[in-house]
């Protein structure tokens, strides 16, 4: 299948040949967990059998800017991950 011919799926539904899509978000966190979750889908969309996602949180160890708001973040990502991981 060439470039212009292949299919393109936003939201669980194929996309037509014209197509423009707009996305919209309130925070980083919201852009970094669409992120996420469009590369794990992707993967297993191409067909990889596994894709791996590994995050280094020693950060949150640190006395830095935002490190109180992963007590928030994580369990958006949790409730991400289990609709895109493979077993």
């Amino acid at each position: 299948m060439s470039e212009t011919q292949r299919t393109v799926r936003l939201a669980g539904t194929a996309l037509g040949r014209s197509r423009h899509v707009c996305a919209f978000f309130h925070t980083k966190d919201e852009e970094y967990l669409a992120l996420i979750e469009e590369v794990l889908q992707g993967g297993k969309a191409q067909g990889h059998a596994l894709t791996g996602l590994v995050a280094n949180m020693e950060w949150a160890l640190e006395d830095r800017p935002g490190v109180k708001d992963i007590v928030e973040y994580e369990p958006r990502l949790n409730f991400v991950l289990p609709n895109t991981t493979t077993p």
